[in-house]
């Protein structure tokens, strides 16, 4: 098209009437535009529905994307859940074995208290007897010392 045109100047500059021909190649022209934009029209909806199916692919991808971090989320949900009931049996494990160590250390010392309160009453029996052997002993020295004593008058 360059080519006919430069000629078309040629036969211009030659005092040659191309008028009729200009008119021609103008109208060549808008159909070369005119063909251009169809073409350029037909690529731009080729790229359009490949754009939109992209887009639809991209959209998929979100929304499995979403339901994946939902669920992500659901799963740290019911960890926290399960850690603060794991903890929550630890200290009521913790409770029950402090509860039973201290019931254990109460019989013990109960059990050391009674022992030691037998102990007590075995040596108040043994004092009581003691003293009870003591008051026998001391009234038998006193009735001897007493008849000793009425042995000695009626000497």
């Amino acid at each position: 098209m360059d080519e006919i045109e430069r000629q078309m100047s040629d036969a211009k500059a030659a005092n040659i009437d191309v008028s009729w021909l200009q008119a021609h190649l103008e109208a060549i022209h808008i159909s070369n535009k005119c063909n251009l934009l169809m073409e350029m029209k037909s690529n731009t909806i080729l790229v359009n529905r490949a754009a939109q199916m992209d887009l639809r692919e991209r959209c998929a991808e979100l929304v499995a994307a979403l339901q994946q971090f939902q669920q992500a989320e659901r799963c740290v949900r019911v960890l926290h859940l399960v850690e603060k009931n794991l903890n929550d049996n630890i200290l009521e494990s913790k409770a029950i074995i402090d509860s039973w160590e201290q019931s254990k250390r109460s019989v013990a010392a109960t059990k050391v208290r009674q022992s030691d309160q037998a102990e007590g009453e075995e040596l108040v029996e043994e004092s009581k007897d003691d003293k009870k052997g003591s008051q026998d002993v001391g009234a038998l020295l006193l009735c001897s010392l007493l008849a000793e004593n009425n042995l000695e008058k009626m000497r």
